[in-house]
């Protein structure tokens, strides 16, 4: 009980299995993270599972965390705290495994909604830390010309520094980064995650669900 213990005062989003279990079924905690994270306030979360798998090209892929909106539009949020050499070619994988998993058999290109691919990671995928997200679409070389085809990658640095002077949107962005890195649910600004890790961890029931999560994971360690 005390490893218990001790493992999940230091969880925070950050923690696979934290994060997993927080989220699953959570519509309200992915409707802000995607909306800070984009900077769009329309976009709701419909659905959001954890663990999710899809097949694409005959290879599984294991969504950490899949959610979709209102209008139909895919989300995979990556939980990344090692970066590994080969994150942007895992995040166009995932992006075609996405379409893959939203288009039924026989129909229409036309019906490929747009996806999101989000890495959330504990430092910069490059070595020039200029910004917090770098969000990728597909544009013409030449022209600077936008494709909309509907795909977007995100790598997300977690460790970013802000500044002192910021705007709202730097803002927001700020509080959120904090969020997903706290372990003490009285620190953490945005309402929605405040009262998720409160649930988790100073509720009988929350508790319970996370000691068999932890139980597991320890087996499967084990077992490795």
């Amino acid at each position: 009980m005390s490893d218990f213990q001790d493992y999940l005062d230091k969880c925070t989003f950050c923690t696979d299995s934290f994060m997993s279990y927080a989220f699953d079924g959570d519509t309200e905690l992915a409707t802000t993270l995607i909306q800070v994270l984009l900077n769009r306030d329309d976009l709701v979360a419909l659905s959001c599972e954890a663990q999710k798998t899809a097949v694409s090209l005959n290879k599984e892929s294991t969504f950490d965390i899949l959610a979709k909106d209102t209008k139909g539009n895919l989300y995979d949020i990556e939980i990344q705290n090692r970066i590994q050499s080969n994150e942007i070619k895992r995040a166009r994988y995932y992006s075609s495994a996405l379409d893959t998993k939203s288009l039924n058999k026989g129909s229409d290109y036309n019906h490929l909604k747009e996806n999101y691919v989000i890495f959330l990671l504990q430092g910069p995928i490059f070595k020039e830390n200029e910004k917090p997200i770098y969000h990728f679409i597909m544009k013409e070389i030449e022209n600077d010309k936008v494709l909309d085809d509907g795909r977007h990658i995100l790598f997300v640095n977690l460790n970013y520094k802000f500044g002192y002077d910021l705007d709202d949107k730097m803002n927001d962005l700020k509080y959120l980064f904090y969020d997903l890195n706290e372990s003490e649910p009285d620190k953490i600004w945005y309402t929605s995650f405040r009262n998720k890790m409160n649930l988790i961890k100073n509720t009988e029931g929350g508790r319970s669900k996370m000691e068999l999560k932890y139980k597991a994971l320890s087996q499967q360690m084990v077992d490795f």
